[in-house]
C-alpha cells in the first residue's frame, strides 16, 4: 500500500512539473511577443517621423 501511495505522489509531482514547464514556456514566447510588438512600435514611430505623416 505504502509503495503505490509514493507511486502516485511520484507522478503527481511529474504532471505538476510538467505544467510548470508548459507555463515557463508559455510566459517565454509571451515576453518575446511584447518585445517584438514594443520593436515594431518604435520602428513605425520612426518610420512615421522620417516620412512626416
Amino acid at each position: 500500500m505504502k509503495s503505490t501511495l509514493l507511486y502516485d505522489h511520484t507522478r503527481r509531482q511529474m504532471a505538476r512539473e510538467q505544467v510548470e514547464v508548459k507555463s515557463e514556456k508559455l510566459r517565454q514566447r509571451l515576453a518575446n511577443v511584447a518585445t517584438g510588438m514594443v520593436i515594431g512600435i518604435v520602428i513605425l514611430t520612426i518610420l512615421m517621423a522620417l516620412f512626416g505623416l
